[in-house]
């Protein structure tokens, strides 16, 4: 006669671990255009355009899978898009079906846990190479898609001096494809000093 179940009562039930959340939200974001990629459309993507304007580099985000798209525009950094992106996503579309994928999403996230340092500061030193070598004439384009290859993730393309320079990179991580970049356009950085070059790829992420 087979041992009598273990009755499930609510302390057993919140006893269940939850699974790992990803440490910022822009890992949180890769998670999401995984899970639409996996159980939505195999081309899902989150794409970032980020330009000077008036008041400083802003930056605009899109997440499409299928026919479906939602953006936001006008951001003052990352953080504050990644943020605002996925404000829009989740009140329009109802795109999980597991507490796990819901738990592993964008939500909740504090101000300053976005982005990891380090890849704030790979953006930071980038932005100060486009402002040296091409004034307010640049805008570049990152786009990530949850692809087999992870070296192939992330993409990073350069457009300055209305469409007379485009360059491209591509990595695993954010940081990769930022370094593959300036490694591939280094030629049109002439105007930006050695200093600035050498130190944009000394910490490496």
């Amino acid at each position: 006669m087979p041992p009598p179940e273990t009755p499930r009562n609510d302390e057993t039930i919140h006893a269940i671990p939850l699974p790992k959340r990803p440490e910022n939200g822009w890992l949180a974001w890769l998670a999401t255009v995984g899970y639409l990629s996996a159980e939505h459309s195999p081309d899902a993507a989150l794409t970032i355009r980020l330009a000077p304007g008036r008041a400083g580099v802003r930056w605009a985000l899109a997440c499409t899978w299928g026919r479906h798209e939602e953006s936001v525009s006008d951001q003052p950094d990352l953080s504050a898009g990644l943020r605002a992106l996925w404000q829009v996503v989740s009140a329009n579309h109802h795109i999980f079906k597991s507490d796990e994928a819901v738990f592993k999403s964008p939500m909740h996230y504090r101000d300053n846990q976005w982005l990891d340092r380090r890849t704030l500061e790979t953006l930071d030193q980038l932005i100060a190479l486009n402002n040296a070598a091409f004034k307010t004439a640049w805008q570049i384009i990152i786009v990530y898609q949850a692809l087999d290859n992870p070296h192939l993730r992330v993409q990073a393309r350069l457009v300055a001096k209305g469409s007379d320079i485009q360059s491209g990179g591509r990595g695993a991580s954010l940081g990769d494809a930022c370094r593959s970049l300036v490694r591939n356009a280094a030629a049109h950085y002439a105007a930006v000093s050695r200093h600035q070059i050498e130190s944009f790829f000394a910490d490496g992420l």
